[in-house]
C-alpha cells in the first residue's frame, strides 16, 4: 500500500477539516432554524431525538469501525483475504442485528408504561431510534473508504452532505409554511441520512469485492472493539450523552436552551481537538526519537494557543453571548449564564492537555476506561440530584465537575503510565520533563 506523500496529506486534510467546519455551521443553522420556528418545547424534542441517534448508534456499530483500519490492513499485508472479507461482512452483520435488537427493544419501551411521556415526545424519540441504526451504516462503510483511503466517500456524506441535505429540505418545510414538529423533522433528517448511507454503500460496495469463503474471528474483533465503545461514547458524544440524561429531569424548554449552549461551546470545543490533532504528529515522532524534551515542548506549545484561544472566546462570549443566544430566540438568552460555565469549563480541557492522544501515543488508552465509565456515573448521579433543584445552572456545574475530573484522573493516568505532564505550560516545566519517560531509551 502507497503511503501518502506530505502534499498530499496535506491537500486530503485541508479539504476534510473545511468539510467538518463547514457542516458545523450548517448544523448550528438547522439549529437557530428549527428553534425559531417551533419554539423551545418542539425544538428540545427534536434535540433529543437527534441525540438519542447519535448516542445510540455507537450500540449499534459495535465498535467495530474504530477497529476497522487496524484489522484490514493487516490482514491485507499478510495476504488473509478470508479474514478480511469475514471481517468486512461481521461490521455489516453487527450493526443490522444491533440495531434491529436497539430499534424494537427501544420502540416497546418507549410505548410501553415505562416512561410518563407525552405523544409528540413519544414519536420523537421513536424516529429517533429508528435513525440510530442507519448512522450506524454510515460508520461502518465510512470506515471501510477510510482504509481504502477514499476519503471523500469517507467523511463527506456524514460531515457535509447530511447537514445541507437536512438544512435545505428543512428550509423548504418552513418556507413553504408548514408548522411541522419535532417528528416531523427528525424524519426529514432520517430519509437524508437513509439516503446519504444507500449512496455511499452503492458508491463503495465493500461486500461486491471479498472473498467467496470469509473467515471470522469475532471473539477477537469483539474484545478490541468493546473498550472504544466507551472511549468513543465520551470522547465523541459526551454533550449528547449529557443531554440525553438532562431530558429526565429538565422540561423539555431549558432542554432546548442547554443544547443551543452545547452546539456553540462545541466548536470551542471543537477547536481544542484540532490544535491536539495538528501537534500529534510532532508528539508521535518525538517519542519515536526517545526525546521526552521534544515531546513536552509539542505539549507545551499546544496548551499555550488552546488557553489563550479559550480565554478569548470566554471574554467574547462574555461580551456577546447573550446576543448570540437571542439569534435562537428571544427565549433562549435565559441561558447566558449557563453558556458562561460551559465556555469556561472548555478553558479547564484546555489547560488540561492532550491526555487521550498521550494515553494513546503511550499506548495506553485503555487505562482511561475505568475513569470514563466512573465519569459517565459522576454525570448520571449529579444530574439526577443536583439538577431537579437547581436547573440549568446545576446542570452546567455538574457538567463543569465532571470534566475537571476527567481531565485531571486522565492527567494522572498519562504521568504515571507515560511520564509526561500533559498539562505543562511552562518551558523550565519542559526541561524538567526532559527525562526518557518509561519505555523510552535514554
Amino acid at each position: 500500500m502507497q503511503l501518502l506523500n506530505t502534499k498530499r496529506l496535506l491537500q486530503h486534510s485541508a479539504v476534510l477539516m473545511a468539510a467538518r467546519v463547514g457542516g458545523a455551521f450548517l448544523a448550528l443553522g438547522l439549529q437557530v432554524m428549527l428553534a425559531r420556528h417551533l419554539g423551545a418545547h418542539e425544538f428540545g424534542l427534536f434535540a433529543l431525538g437527534s441525540a438519542l441517534a447519535a448516542v445510540a448508534s455507537l450500540l449499534c456499530v459495535c465498535g467495530f469501525p474504530a477497529v476497522a483500519a487496524r484489522n484490514i490492513t493487516h490482514y491485507a499485508a499478510d495476504g488473509l483475504e478470508g479474514l478480511k472479507s469475514g471481517f468486512i461482512r461481521s461490521s455489516y452483520a453487527h450493526v443490522i442485528v444491533a440495531g434491529t435488537a436497539f430499534f424494537g427493544i427501544a420502540g416497546l419501551a418507549l410505548f410501553g408504561p415505562f416512561f410518563d411521556l407525552g405523544s409528540d415526545a413519544r414519536l420523537a424519540l421513536f424516529v429517533g431510534c429508528a435513525t440510530a441504526p442507519l448512522i450506524g451504516m454510515l460508520r461502518v462503510t465510512g470506515s471501510l473508504a477510510n482504509v481504502e483511503r477514499r476519503f471523500a466517500l469517507a467523511f463527506l456524506p456524514d460531515l457535509l452532505a447530511r447537514p445541507a441535505g437536512v438544512l435545505a429540505l428543512a428550509a423548504a418545510i418552513v418556507w413553504a409554511g408548514y408548522a411541522g414538529s419535532a417528528a416531523a423533522f427528525l424524519m426529514v433528517q432520517l430519509g437524508v441520512i437513509a439516503l446519504a448511507a444507500a449512496w455511499q454503500y452503492g458508491r463503495l460496495r465493500p461486500l461486491g469485492h471479498v472473498a467467496q469463503t470469509p473467515q471470522y474471528d469475532n471473539g477477537r474483533w469483539r474484545r478490541q472493539a468493546a473498550p472504544l465503545i466507551i472511549i468513543t461514547a465520551f470522547t465523541s458524544f459526551f454533550a449528547e450523552l449529557d443531554l440525553l440524561l438532562l431530558g429526565l429531569v429538565l422540561p423539555t424548554g431549558e432542554v432546548a436552551v442547554f443544547s443551543v449552549c452545547l452546539r456553540l461551546t462545541a466548536f470551542i470545543a471543537f477547536g481544542i481537538h484540532t490544535v491536539h490533532q495538528i501537534v500529534l504528529p510532532d508528539l508521535s515522532e518525538a517519542r519515536a526519537q526517545a526525546r521526552s524534551d521534544l515531546v513536552a515542548s509539542g505539549i507545551q506549545r499546544a496548551n499555550r494557543v488552546n488557553l489563550a484561544a479559550t480565554l478569548a472566546a470566554l471574554g467574547v462570549l462574555a461580551v456577546l453571548g447573550e446576543r448570540v443566544l437571542g439569534i435562537f430566540g428571544p427565549d433562549y438568552k435565559a441561558g447566558y449564564h449557563v453558556l458562561m460555565i460551559l465556555a469556561a469549563t472548555q478553558v479547564v480541557r484546555a489547560a488540561a492537555g492532550p491526555v487521550m492522544q498521550l494515553l494513546t501515543l503511550g499506548d495506553a488508552q485503555h487505562r482511561s476506561v475505568p475513569w470514563l465509565v466512573a465519569s459517565l456515573a459522576m454525570l448520571a448521579v449529579a444530574n439526577a440530584l443536583v439538577v431537579p433543584s437547581f436547573g440549568m445552572p446545576g446542570a452546567a456545574a455538574v457538567y463543569a465537575a465532571v470534566t475537571v475530573f476527567w481531565c485531571a484522573a486522565l492527567g494522572v493516568q498519562v504521568f504515571r503510565f507515560t511520564g509526561y505532564r500533559p498539562w505543562q505550560l511552562l518551558p523550565d516545566a519542559a526541561r524538567k520533563a526532559s527525562v526518557p519517560a518509561p519505555g523510552e531509551s535514554a
